[in-house]
């Protein structure tokens, strides 16, 4: 996804039984269910929260940052995000090493 004023988002049901593909929530568990990339304003004006205009790439920055191309700060915003966001303990173990590492995780 690379226009930031998309935001991609995952319906799946209660019981995590909704046909689809398996995705892993925030919190580790696996449910099976579907992604979509959804206009924020439009989001926004469907669920009633408040989605900022533009949001980050972070898949992108994930994928710069394995060819080395982010420099020192944008890495330790990269790691400090995916730690606010829940995901970082369930990425393969460079990312919790190089989290380690920044003394983020």
């Amino acid at each position: 996804m690379s226009d930031p004023t998309s935001t991609v988002v995952m319906l799946v049901d209660e019981a995590g039984n909704a046909p689809g593909v398996e995705l892993v929530r925030k919190d580790g568990v696996t449910q099976t269910g579907y992604r979509f990339i959804v206009d924020n304003v439009k989001l926004a004006k469907a669920t009633g929260l408040d989605v900022p205009r533009k949001t980050r790439d972070v898949v992108a920055e994930m994928m710069a940052w394995e060819q080395g191309e982010l420099d020192d700060e944008k890495v330790l915003s990269l790691f400090r995000r995916l730690k606010k966001d829940g995901i970082l303990g369930g990425l393969q173990g460079c990312y919790g090493r190089e989290a380690r590492r920044l003394g983020i995780a």
